[in-house]
């Protein structure tokens, strides 16, 4: 007999995880079994599931091959963009980046973070009744594993997000374009990319200059600590802080929440930690030059809403020194932004997506439960017609490339990365762990299996015994 099944395919381990645990927890306390593991790890293996339901982290137009053949294997499809409160830039062209017509039409329901989001989506694309207005389990994962008792720090924690530019990425720039364009028509959209590019080149340049205009003139006191994206170039800032002889840590290997809530101070640029720096209740603070129309131009203007907001360097130290900065009060604003958001029910986003699909899922319930664990010789073979299908993919879109030709079916395998920054091996004790942290007594005798992949099966079927 047939089970149903959720599959969370994670991007970030450090970002995804603990939410995807968190609305894991919602379906197994249901009698789904589930999946989580690393996307890259199910990908080879999307025929080896009978039909389950893919909960995947964005429908971006690059990932149309997906998501086609998802719904080839019978599967049903649900999407919330995990970073779709902050767009690059954040117009109807950065809605093009993360959403297609095609890849719409694909997916079988629609989550949106709130109703601000939801409200920008439906000025490019029709909403249509796949849509809904959930929240976010990673947003109920802050409230969950929100560690207490954090003893607070004489610090000023800046928080770095600067993709592009650390170390400069064109690349990356040329990538939007390719999967939003299909490499046609640039023109229109090429010059709202530029203007945002620049404007971030900008901030960037703002924020160094910042650091050398504060030496000597902040309290030595208060400490600053930098946390890089974990895709910017780490050495970077251990190479300006010696150059010009700088007093700062450099830090990104601590958990986000317990690093925010140990310090005094946050400062952000125009990210979504400003969101989470309100609701652990620290000072976010956003020291950005630009002018008002330029930021609600090219950036999603509610990350300064929710901030306070510095452009003089002076002005910002010497409140700093003096400890006049106190928190801004933003949550009716918020509400808007994360659907319950103020909410007290530390599930309140999980419980509605498992609602929603529960109702709009159909379970063959005759059809043969097709399970990657239960048969080894097969994962062999789809993992290595998988890994050969992308490195013979890649050697075409590098052979393109040096006679400098761009072919869209190919050339996006230029901009695969390692996972090394992306997803740490981890135990099945580890993920019994998260868990347990969820719900002691209801999760105490939960199994927790991990496939040769690296992804887990998470189930209370109390026969399943894989080898």
């Amino acid at each position: 007999m047939n089970k149903k099944k959720l599959i969370i395919p994670v991007e970030f381990q450090n970002r995804e995880l603990k939410g995807a645990c968190i609305l894991a927890s919602v379906f197994v306390k249901k009698g789904w079994d589930v999946y989580i593991g690393q996307k890259q790890q199910f990908f080879p293996l999307i025929n080896m599931f009978s039909r389950a339901v893919w909960y995947v982290k964005s429908v971006v137009p690059g990932e149309q091959g997906l998501l086609q053949k998802l719904k080839n294997e019978n599967h049903f499809i649900a999407s919330y963009d995990v970073e779709g409160l902050m767009l690059n830039p954040h117009t109807k062209f950065g809605y093009k980046t993360r959403y297609s017509t095609k890849n719409i039409k694909l997916v079988d329901v629609l989550f949106f973070w709130g109703a601000r989001q939801y409200k920008e989506f439906s000025k490019t694309f029709s909403p249509g009744k796949k849509s809904f207005i959930v929240g976010s389990n990673i947003f109920d994962a802050n409230k969950v594993f929100k560690t207490k008792n954090v003893k607070i720090k004489n610090q000023i924690l800046f928080i770095s997000s600067f993709t592009t530019q650390n170390p400069i990425n064109k690349k990356a720039e040329d990538e939007i374009l390719d999967y939003t364009t299909g490499n046609k028509n640039r023109g229109e959209l090429k010059k709202i990319l530029t203007g945002w590019s620049n404007l971030t080149d900008k901030m960037f340049g703002d924020f160094l200059k910042f650091l050398l205009y504060s030496k000597g003139k902040i309290d030595p006191k208060l400490k600053i600590v930098i946390r890089p994206h974990p895709s910017e170039n780490f050495k970077f800032w251990n190479d300006f802080k010696k150059k010009n002889s700088l007093n700062y840590r450099v830090e990104n290997n601590k958990n986000l929440s317990e690093q925010i809530l140990e310090s005094k101070y946050v400062a952000q640029y125009l990210s979504t930690t400003s969101v989470l720096t309100n609701f652990l209740k620290r000072p976010c603070i956003l020291y950005c030059k630009l002018k008002n129309w330029e930021i609600k131009k090219y950036f999603n203007e509610f990350s300064k809403k929710i901030s306070i907001n510095y452009k003089d360097a002076s002005k910002f130290i010497n409140d700093l020194n003096k400890n006049t900065i106190k928190i801004k009060d933003s949550s009716k604003y918020l509400e808007t932004i994360v659907e319950g958001y103020s909410s007290k029910d530390n599930f309140y986003s999980s419980k509605k997506i498992y609602n929603i699909i529960n109702r709009e899922f159909d379970l063959d319930e005759r059809g043969k439960n097709y399970d990657p664990f239960k048969n080894d010789m097969l994962c062999i073979y789809y993992n290595l017609k998988y890994n050969l299908k992308h490195k013979v993919g890649l050697f075409i879109a590098n052979l393109y490339s040096f006679f400098n030709i761009k072919s869209l079916r190919f050339h996006h395998l230029t901009y695969r990365h390692k996972l090394d920054h992306k997803w740490a091996d981890i135990s099945s004790a580890a993920i019994k762990k998260k868990f347990k942290i969820i719900n002691k007594k209801e999760f105490s005798k939960i199994k927790c299996i991990k496939h040769k992949n690296g992804f887990f099966k998470i189930t209370r079927d109390n026969e399943i015994n894989y080898n």
